[in-house]
This record gives structure tokens, sequence and C-alpha cells, in this order.
């Protein structure tokens, strides 16, 4: 029998024992996936707001730096921030309903 994976890495885990049956779609092994795993965290850090206020804080205080280098930070901050008001404001109006 072929096995194929999604993406490349170390085998850590096999789950069935040879001479199992099996159907298509089950989970026969687990594959190490660190590079995945630091994709994702990077990527639900560039959600938090905090990241943004950070950096524009450490910008300002320590570098003296302006809106001309901090604006994209300044503006995913404020889209963020918009975001956050409007599904709030769409939330409350559905509970008055």
């Amino acid at each position: 029998m072929n096995l194929a994976f999604e993406v490349s890495g170390k085998v850590t885990g096999v789950l069935v024992d040879e001479g199992d049956f099996i159907s298509a779609g089950t989970l026969v092994a687990r594959l190490e996936n660190d590079e995945l795993s630091k994709q994702r965290e990077q990527a639900l850090a560039n959600l938090k707001p905090v990241r943004y206020f950070l950096e524009i804080a450490r910008g300002i205080f320590l570098k003296g730096a302006g809106i001309q280098i901090l604006w994209p930070q300044m503006t995913a901050l404020f889209i963020f921030g918009t975001a956050m008001i409007l599904l709030s404001a769409l939330r409350f109006q559905k509970r008055l309903d």
C-alpha cells in the first residue's frame, strides 16, 4: 500500500498495526509539523492588536519614529479597532431585536 501526505515531515507515530483493515480517510500516522505550527503561530500573532500597539509605542518612545515610519502598524490597529466596533454594534443590535 502506498501512503501520501499533504506535507512533508518526520513521522512521530503510527496509529495502526500491520494487517489492520482501514478505509479511505483513516488516520494512520502522525507527522511532526514544527514548520506548520510556527506559521500558524505567526499568523495568529499578526492578528493580536497588542502587537501593533507595542510596535507603535516602541517606535515612538525608543526610536523617536514618526507617523511616516509607523503608518503600517497604525493602519492595522485602526482597521482591527474599527472591525471590533462594527462587530460589537451588530451583535448589540441583534440582542435588542
